[in-house]
């Protein structure tokens, strides 16, 4: 849900806070250490943008398919800025009850309408392909769990094996 105006008033008080990062992000800094000091990540972006990406051509065939793409993602993005004393990543927490009847009603729909489309498929006999439910992408989810275990397991590999990520 995002607070409305603060990327504006931050870009507007700190114009340099938003700088173009490349795979070659050093050729930026021209150290060829660090780009930034602190990252920080918040997962909903990464989660959405991986269990339904409009990139995608064919859809996810299994949950650890969504989670591999949520971890190259993320390495990814910590390998271009190469954070030099932090990398926080985030994922909320449960939501203000009226934030949660919003998405549930949007989620609803959502579902309502995907029900519709199958149901215009089967009398069009159009093949049926395996689809994601956004729905447990809701806190306290059997999704949310695992993929809060999967994100500590991948954390703890990339601490005990990357150098990049020991530092």
């Amino acid at each position: 849900m995002g607070v409305p105006g603060l990327f504006g008033w931050l870009r507007k008080k700190y114009p340099l806070i938003v700088r173009p990062a490349s795979a070659g992000a050093e050729e930026i800094q021209g150290d060829g250490d660090s780009f930034c000091d602190n990252l920080y990540i918040d997962m909903n972006h990464v989660i959405h943008a991986c269990t339904h990406p409009s990139w995608r051509c064919t859809p996810y065939l299994s949950e650890e398919e969504m989670f591999l793409d949520m971890q190259i993602y993320l390495d990814h993005l910590f390998n271009t800025a190469r954070p030099r004393r932090l990398f926080m990543v985030a994922m909320d927490g449960v939501a203000p009850q009226a934030k949660m009847n919003q998405q549930r009603t949007r989620r609803f729909f959502s579902a309502y309408r995907e029900e519709l489309s199958k149901e215009l498929e089967i009398e069009a006999r159009i093949p049926e392909l395996p689809s994601f439910d956004g729905n447990v992408i809701t806190p306290s989810t059997a999704f949310m769990a695992r993929l809060a275990g999967m994100l500590r397991a991948f954390f703890a590999a990339k601490l005990g094996a990357d150098p990049c990520w020991a530092r």
